[in-house]
């Protein structure tokens, strides 16, 4: 008995510090946060180099604790990728003329070194550099890299390093 009051005393105790109005909750609105990403908009994993009617592209990204060790590989890399899309239009060249009836040696192997070497012995030091960095809370630095050069700028460096009227005609009327 002595249980059972205590038990129905505190029942009214906890039943008098009740609210008389029912709890209602405030809906509070969810502002949808805009997510910002490091990465920039030009940079797609998958993506090395690319090309479009005014320039040639290459992409890179570095990451390192030392940033100024991650932007060096960062710009190497994307000039390099640079370099990569200039061969492919070199050799893109190069196959079609071996398809034309008067295919001078374009399909010999001296002809196709001396191809890669003039565009391995290139002077890339004007490209354009665009750097991104982002740094983590774990103190790593992202150096985006994209290296740019115009068409016109590597044609004509190619043509001073090949002796071929014919090649860099096609070159030029290709892009």
């Amino acid at each position: 008995m002595k249980n059972l009051s205590g038990f129905l005393s505190l029942i009214i105790i906890l039943a008098s510090c009740s609210p008389s109005e029912p709890l209602i909750e405030e809906a509070v609105p969810v502002v949808a946060e805009e997510i910002v990403s490091p990465v920039p908009a030009w940079f797609q994993s998958a993506v090395h180099s690319s090309v479009d009617s005014l320039a040639f592209y290459g992409y890179s990204m570095a990451s390192s604790y030392d940033s100024t060790y991650a932007a060096a590989f960062a710009q190497e890399t994307a000039v390099n990728n640079v370099r990569f899309e200039i061969d492919r239009l070199a050799e893109q060249t190069r196959r079609i003329l071996t398809d034309t009836p008067d295919a001078s040696g374009y399909e010999t192997p001296a002809f196709i070194i001396k191809l890669r070497n003039a565009v391995r012995e290139m002077d890339l030091s004007g490209v354009e550099i665009d750097i991104e960095t982002d740094h983590s809370d774990e103190g790593i630095y992202y150096i985006y890299a994209r290296a740019i050069i115009e068409i016109e700028f590597a044609t004509q460096q190619l043509a001073n390093k090949l002796d071929d009227i014919v090649f860099i005609d096609q070159i030029f009327n290709q892009k």
